[in-house]
């Protein structure tokens, strides 16, 4: 019922959001423009062979399904319902991207099912003749993922790059999984391995390691883009909340953060230049996206004035060919002074901090 009841809540505001973003230009061509489908199939593979193994164990432990069971089961179906959910509904909803947000729930549901069942099925006569060649399966699976690096778990960690994230939740799972059974198998067949976490301290200590190793696994699996982090210009957002003109447009001078700017989210301003939308919302061929581009790399590389965009040569007609009202930049960016300096006599210091600068274009 608790899975029906969230099913319903993400349903309920799936459609809240797709009724109140059918007004904003900007999301329906965003999505009409990211129609591009890509298959997961490690999605479709991995819920039917949890499932094979939960009826496998059950009919063979002859119970009806635990509520371990049941949990390990709708958690996973998670998978295969976002993969066919972004089949209708791909590209900026990103449903396939977030899926890492199960990831804890997922091991903890399997981690459970597996500590529940595995005590009787060592037990079993039959079981015990063959769990060598049984067990051989999660086995396989782990040396495959030491030598193939996208599903190798060993990158992650303090020092894993974003860039060496598994991307497909899918893929991490099917990697982890055989580590969780191998280790509950391990430790319910033998003897010795019962005998030495008996000691509370040795107990302790290995729960403590395994926590934080989920913990910064999870965290670095989550990855953090260059470009999501050191924002520094909160306080700069305050300020223009607080004085700027609803409508005004903001240009972020920043390469690292130009993908994401989160301008967008904490005041009621307009980006001048966003490469991930306007490239999607109008093509990269717009003459408008055209010139912001130009006015953008010209301004960084300290050309901006003596060099023409297109007809214009005076920088006057550049800065109000496209509405722009503010500069936004780190205070201590190294295109500072080339960028200050262009707009000498065009822009005036209205706000700064120890880590945002903020320039007001004057009226042109």
């Amino acid at each position: 019922w608790i899975f029906v009841f969230l099913s319903a809540a993400a349903l309920t505001y799936y459609l809240h959001f797709q009724i109140n973003s059918s007004e904003n230009l900007w999301t329906r061509l965003m999505n009409i423009r990211n129609r591009s489908v890509d298959v997961y199939w490690v999605s479709f593979i991995l819920f039917p062979l949890i499932a094979a193994l939960l009826w496998g164990v059950c009919r063979v432990l002859k119970r009806e399904p635990s509520a371990a069971d049941r949990l390990t089961f709708y958690v996973f179906l998670i998978e295969p319902l976002i993969t066919v959910l972004d089949l209708f509904f791909p590209g900026i909803l990103q449903w396939m991207d977030k899926r890492y947000v199960y990831l804890v729930p997922q091991i903890a549901a399997f981690t459970a099912f597996s500590c529940e069942k595995m005590p009787d099925l060592v037990r079993l006569p039959a079981f015990q003749k063959w769990d060598r060649w049984f067990i051989l399966t999660p086995g396989l699976l782990i040396a495959g993922a030491f030598f193939y690096p996208r599903l190798s778990f060993l990158r992650y960690g303090p020092g894993a790059a974003y860039s060496s994230m598994v991307e497909d939740n899918s893929l991490l799972l099917l990697s982890s999984l055989p580590v969780i059974l191998l280790l509950v198998w391990s430790y319910f067949r033998f003897k010795a391995l019962q005998t030495f976490f008996s000691s509370f301290l040795r107990t302790a200590f290995f729960l403590a390691a395994v926590s934080c190793a989920i913990f910064f696994g999870f965290v670095k699996t989550i990855g953090t883009p260059p470009w999501n982090m050191n924002f520094p210009y909160d306080r700069a957002y305050a300020w223009l909340r607080d004085h700027a003109r609803k409508n005004d447009v903001v240009l972020t001078v920043s390469p690292i953060r130009i993908y994401v700017d989160y301008m967008i989210f904490k005041t009621p301003l307009k980006c001048y230049i966003s490469p991930q939308g306007d490239t999607v919302s109008r093509g990269p061929d717009n003459p408008d996206n055209v010139y912001r581009f130009a006015l953008y790399t010209s301004l960084l590389a300290g050309n901006l004035k003596d060099n023409a965009i297109g007809d214009l040569r005076e920088m006057k007609d550049k800065l109000r060919r496209l509405k722009l009202n503010y500069v936004l930049l780190d205070a201590k960016s190294p295109f500072q002074e080339t960028v200050v300096s262009q707009l000498a006599g065009f822009a005036d210091e209205v706000y700064r901090d120890e880590t945002s600068l903020l320039l007001k274009v004057r009226d042109l």
